[in-house]
């Protein structure tokens, strides 16, 4: 078989066993958060949402669940320091599944809010974990509500693209990622406020990357006042409200389209050719594989499925188009090209993710480059794993795969936890 066949083969593997595997990639914050201002004639109602992995939490047995609780609290202060609410709220987490207490892409949620007048203002917030006693002050946030900094159309709310059911009525989930939409191929709409009820449509342009991604006319809307609320772990966008202060539009359609970085959404009213508001937004990709930070790094772990003369060509770029080559690659193999985001780029770096901090033996071989790296990369997590000794004493694995049936059988030699390859019945 040729390389380039072989090459070939060992991405089809990959899509063909496109599953979901840890990823030893740790979220750069303790916790997520934002404040969104609802402004008032009289009093701004200020919502503080927040959105904590369960990685972050010390969790303890109890019976046949794991358990774990925290307290958040929310100092607030004007710009000279002074004090003006402090408000919190305690939560039990629990799961009967051990995997989850250590797993960073499952959350808790939740969102406290108060009243503030016009001004600068600080929140601190503070979280404290029950089980530890631990307190973990997270970084000071500011936020404005004089009134020349809030216009006819309010900031943008990222929301999931579809309504769920909560309580007996429905409506749309916060994304709550610190205000960025999570670089992904799932869908995501904004929904723009405006306070002027009388719009019966607005023009939105989106621009990412120095490409528009999005211009027309938006009519979808609804009118309703604006309030967040929690139920069943979810932050949702209240949209029932008998006071009907705002007339909120819905732009769907654009965020499969971006990539990562920054975007900039510009509104304005009907009849209007200049923008009348314009707004900074972010996509940001949680969870990235950290074999993938450093882009020269990410082409040469291209060697686990391409041959050398390949990786040795994407190199001969230039440095800087680095980042552009490796995309360039993996979209020839990409299973949803209608979006930005590749699932099986990412599908194969949180793979090599993994094989490095799992398979590395006591001699500092890194992990990837090992038997079981090797395997696991290119086959990702098999369906069972047996471990046994043989009759030397050394501890043996073999890994089976279904459909199809695969069986790798691993030995380890020489006490350092480097297991070799002995047996490959594909």
């Amino acid at each position: 078989m040729s390389k380039v066949n072989k090459n070939l083969l060992l991405i089809l593997v990959i899509i063909s066993l496109f599953t979901a595997t840890g990823n030893c990639q740790r979220l750069p914050h303790f916790a997520y958060s934002e404040i969104h201002i609802i402004p008032s004639d009289s009093v701004n109602k200020i919502y503080y949402s927040y959105r904590v992995p369960y990685d972050r939490f010390v969790f303890v047995k109890d019976g046949d669940k794991y358990t774990s609780g925290f307290r958040i609290t929310i100092e607030v202060t004007d710009s000279a320091g002074q004090y003006i609410t402090r408000q919190n709220e305690e939560k039990i987490i629990s799961t009967n599944n051990f995997d989850e207490t250590t797993a960073n892409d499952k959350y808790v949620e939740g969102v406290l809010s108060f009243r503030a007048g016009e001004g600068s203002f600080n929140i601190l917030p503070i979280i404290t974990d029950e089980n530890s006693s631990r307190d973990i002050r997270m970084h000071p946030l500011k936020f404005s509500t004089k009134l020349k900094e809030i216009s006819k159309f309010l900031r943008p709310l990222i929301c999931d693209s579809f309504k769920i059911s909560c309580n007996n009525f429905q409506s749309f989930e916060l994304t709550n990622f610190e205000g960025s939409i999570p670089f992904s191929e799932d869908n995501y709409f904004l929904i723009i406020p405006s306070s002027d009820t009388t719009l019966d449509e607005i023009k939105v342009k989106i621009f990412n990357k120095d490409d528009t991604v999005f211009s027309g006319i938006v009519k979808s809307y609804f009118d309703s006042d604006i309030s967040l609320i929690e139920c069943s772990n979810k932050i949702l966008i209240e949209t029932g409200s008998k006071t009907e202060r705002f007339r909120n539009f819905v732009v769907k359609n654009f965020s499969q389209k971006l990539k990562e970085g920054e975007f900039q959404v510009y509104v304005s009213g009907k009849g209007n050719s200049k923008p009348k508001k314009y707004f900074v937004e972010n996509v940001r990709w949680f969870n990235k594989p950290f074999s993938l930070y450093e882009s020269k790094n990410a082409i040469e772990l291209l060697k686990y499925t391409a041959n050398k003369i390949l990786v040795d060509s994407l190199l001969g770029y230039s440095s800087k188009k680095y980042n552009e080559v490796l995309f360039n690659y993996w979209r020839k193999y990409d299973p949803t090209k209608s979006t930005e985001f590749n699932p099986l780029m990412n599908e194969f770096y949180t793979r090599v993710d993994y094989a490095m901090k799992s398979f590395s033996p006591l001699s500092g071989k890194d992990g990837a480059d090992t038997d079981r790296g090797k395997v696991y990369i290119i086959y990702g997590k098999p369906k069972e794993i047996e471990r046994t000794s043989n009759k030397y004493g050394r501890m043996v694995e073999r890994w089976i795969y279904e459909n199809p049936v695969r069986i790798f059988e691993f030995v380890e030699k020489d006490g350092t936890g480097n297991y070799t390859l002995l047996k490959n019945n594909e």
